[in-house]
């Protein structure tokens, strides 16, 4: 009877410790479940946009300033087509406009047109609204641009755009230009540019103006010369 009531009080003992490790067990479960659902529930942290992450980095092949390009520019229905090659402080380009082609040559602020066969010193850059060809100024634009992961696009103001490119000063009534970039490999190739707000303090009955930026053949142009033809 003892053995008994020895052996029973054994198997007690050890359903106790059985039921207390089961209990534990249950317990941290428990919390570790609570505190996994109390993180679930905050507002995950966003994350920069991949495209956000590489702007800087996008640059460093087109900064070498070696490359073939098409820009096209649209004043509502006006359209100025660019094409042309950049090597380092150099640009030959043809600018079409209205049916008529022109072939320019820029050497840092020098603009050179080519007139009856004869490459003749003109008096400005044929750039509208800023200067598109510097790819430094390009970047800057960009750097000082913000992303709207709403509509995934880059935004930038135009006061901020104004004192950039050094036209005016002042901006009564602020706005907003949105522009887009596009990648190849993490670099970037070209730049889709609404810049009608930053227009239409040159031209109030501008509607629309749109910039597309297309890179190509970088680090591919041979040097760029120019000869009067005989």
């Amino acid at each position: 009877m003892l053995e008994k009531l020895k052996k029973l009080n054994i198997n007690t003992d050890k359903l106790k410790a059985i039921f207390n490790l089961v209990f534990y067990a249950l317990l941290i479960g428990i919390l570790i479940f609570a505190i996994k659902s109390k993180n679930s529930a905050k507002t995950p942290e966003k994350k920069p946009d991949e495209k956000a992450e590489v702007i800087m980095s996008g640059f460093e092949k087109l900064k070498k300033k070696n490359f073939e390009y098409v820009y096209t520019l649209s004043k509502d229905e006006d359209l100025y087509v660019y094409i042309g090659k950049k090597y380092s402080n150099r640009d030959l380009v043809e600018l079409t406009h209205k049916g008529q082609s022109q072939e320019l040559f820029l050497i840092d602020e020098l603009t050179f047109m080519k007139l009856n066969k004869k490459w003749e010193l003109i008096n400005e850059k044929p750039y509208l609204y800023f200067d598109f060809f510097d790819i430094d100024l390009i970047e800057k634009i960009v750097a000082n641009s913000t992303y709207n992961a709403d509509e995934s696009v880059y935004e930038i103001k135009t006061s901020v755009f104004v004192s950039l490119v050094d036209y005016i000063t002042e901006v009564k009534e602020d706005g907003i230009n949105k522009f887009s970039l596009k990648y190849e490999n993490k670099d970037i190739v070209g730049l889709s540019m609404n810049i009608s707000d930053l227009a239409k303090l040159y031209d109030n009955n501008l509607s629309s103006v749109k910039l597309e930026l297309k890179y190509s053949e970088v680090s591919k142009v041979k040097d760029l010369t120019i000869h009067d033809e005989s």
